[in-house]
């Protein structure tokens, strides 16, 4: 077993903060809510006014009208997911910056957009799902009304960060970003435990 403390800068002097025992009391399994998340085929993939299209561990999807796009339907019932804190990500290949992705509950959503075109981009974002839920969906979305060209996603992730360290002990954002980043592909299938990283952030 290991403990490692942190400290905290306040009021001018070093304070004890947490105090983690790094032990199997202390595995956090994360699983990841997106199925064939790494595009094997298409399974599970949903094209709306769009085609899509899987070769090599990543999906095509070419709008046929605004807001055409691919999603993958984590939870048609999302009153599990309710006030849960979710982390998704994902790489996006864009031709433009209105390409989204989207973390949508059927009550409020969270888009991010790349901020890169023309090159593999890893893009994320935190979600708090709403009180009234009422599903969870992961989607890459072309919001553009211009001419349609194939957007590309590969390695997509939606992790329920409450479920794994519990409500109000979720880490931030970054702190995810740098734990997944050192996974292949900053990706991981089904399920992982941290504490087999070396990288460990908390």
């Amino acid at each position: 077993m290991f403990i490692r403390r942190y400290t905290n800068f306040w009021d001018g002097l070093f304070r004890p903060s947490k105090t983690h025992i790094l032990g199997s009391g202390e595995v956090k399994t994360l699983t990841n809510l997106v199925s064939n998340g790494n595009f094997v085929n298409a399974t599970g993939w949903i094209a709306t006014l769009a085609s899509q299209s899987v070769a090599s561990n990543e999906i095509s999807v070419t709008a046929s009208a605004q807001y055409g796009n691919t999603t993958q339907i984590i939870s048609a019932d999302g009153v599990a997911y309710r006030n849960h804190v979710v982390f998704f990500g994902a790489w996006i290949k864009a031709t433009h910056t209105s390409v989204a992705l989207i973390c949508n509950d059927g009550k409020s959503q969270l888009i991010v957009y790349p901020t890169v075109t023309g090159a593999y981009q890893y893009i994320s974002g935190l979600y708090t799902v709403q009180p009234d839920a009422t599903k969870l969906n992961f989607v890459l979305m072309d919001r553009s009304s211009g001419s349609f060209v194939a957007q590309k996603m590969k390695y997509a992730t939606c992790v329920d960060l409450t479920a794994a360290f519990g409500a109000g002990n979720e880490p931030t954002q970054t702190d995810y970003e740098n734990w997944i980043a050192t996974q292949s592909n900053s990706w991981f299938d089904t399920t992982a435990n941290y504490l087999a990283n070396t990288n460990q952030w908390f």
